[in-house]
């Protein structure tokens, strides 16, 4: 009888920690998707700012060189976040190949920067295209 209860035990304790590492298992899973989720959201948001950068360069057109500059630096900070994303597909890629063979691999601190940075980068470009607006919009009004 003891024999059966020790063998008992030992199988609920084999079912508790291949529940533990399937929830977390599942755990990271969510939370890599989550993350990637969101990168992709900022390339989407980003190619849609360019063509409403194009958009209102080609129907409005810039009223003075110095909006016309605005308009390539806002298009510009669009752009280094389409790279900045692509870029951490990648490299998220090559991280995830890394960890797989080594479990104790060290976190990729450039990756970690970038991530961090590239939405700084799409509220600037965002901050921009608003104050283009303003001034496009402004101008028209005047004129």
């Amino acid at each position: 009888m003891m024999a059966d209860d020790n063998e008992a035990l030992a199988a609920q304790k084999a079912l508790d920690a291949q529940r533990e590492v399937a929830y977390y298992g599942a755990l990271v899973a969510a939370w890599v998707e989550t993350r990637m989720e969101f990168d992709k959201t900022l390339l989407s948001l980003s190619t849609g700012g360019i063509g409403l950068l194009v958009t209102l360069l080609t129907t409005v057109g810039p009223s003075s060189n110095d909006v016309l500059i605005c308009y390539g630096v806002a298009g510009a900070l669009f752009v280094l976040v389409i790279a900045g994303c692509m870029w951490v597909f990648h490299r998220n890629a090559e991280y995830l190949e890394s960890v797989v063979r080594n479990p104790q691999a060290e976190d990729d601190q450039r990756l970690q920067d970038l991530d961090a940075f590239l939405p700084i980068l799409f509220g600037s470009g965002v901050a921009m295209t608003l104050a283009l607006a303003l001034v496009v919009g402004a101008s028209k009004m005047h004129k």
